[in-house]
């Protein structure tokens, strides 16, 4: 915030040992737009709004993922609120970047359910295909969004947890609504590019986290340490 208030992009955080990169030590955040009312708001403030905005996102996200499912909105509320207030969200309370990051799970669920339901039958009409299309792509933004603002986040941990939930889901649908049957080829390509283009949309988002982090580890202690040292601790 005090660097976006000079005027300074926040690469680099001179208060910390000799001085260490910002941007690239992930956990910052620094990339993550919601950090960025830091530069106009006082922190704490800030930190309330971006508690009530994570769980808002959450719980809206997983709102919506449910109710695609074949549960009632008591059901669909409740597993909500349980994803929401649960361990995983409320244990890690301190650690803001992973609340954040665990936050767009739902939203690239949701988005993957609607670019993976292509075993229904095909529009007919010229104008119910044009549409058809916009609703695609409009998924496929929401895709990308939702795994950007995650790598934004900085926390490596909520998007490697993520990644797997996304990728067993995605197999999930797959097999379940047919597209891997031979006569689904057409549907199979089609879903799949449409998911690796929100993917890769994605990717590309959050490249201004992720691209200079990785650089930043490829420099750091973490970089050389064995398994048996990661092992050695509470892990």
């Amino acid at each position: 915030g005090q660097d976006l208030d000079h005027g300074t992009l926040p690469l680099w955080n001179p208060y910390l040992f000799s001085g260490t990169p910002l941007l690239g030590g992930f956990n910052a955040g620094a990339a993550y737009p919601v950090t960025w009312l830091t530069a106009i708001l006082p922190l704490f403030t800030v930190w309330t709004i971006t508690l009530i905005l994570t769980y808002d996102v959450a719980l809206v996200g997983m709102y919506l993922f449910l109710r695609r499912q074949p549960l009632s909105v008591t059901a669909a509320t409740f597993g909500a609120v349980t994803f929401a207030f649960a361990g995983y969200m409320t244990a890690q309370f301190v650690h803001i970047d992973l609340l954040e990051g665990a936050s767009w799970l739902p939203w690239m669920l949701v988005a993957v359910h609607a670019l993976t339901g292509w075993a229904e039958p095909g529009p007919s009409s010229a104008a119910e295909r044009a549409s058809r299309r916009r609703r695609i792509r409009g998924w496929v933004v929401v895709l990308s969004l939702s795994l950007g603002m995650s790598l934004l986040s900085g926390n490596s941990e909520a998007v490697i947890d993520s990644g797997v939930l996304v990728a067993v889901y995605w197999v999930g649908r797959l097999v379940s609504m047919g597209l891997l049957r031979r006569d689904a080829r057409r549907a199979l390509a089609a879903s799949v590019a449409a998911v690796l283009g929100g993917l890769a949309g994605g990717i590309a988002l959050g490249a201004a986290q992720w691209l200079p982090g990785l650089v930043f580890l490829s420099q750091s202690q973490r970089s050389s340490s064995s398994f048996g040292f990661f092992s050695s601790g509470s892990l």
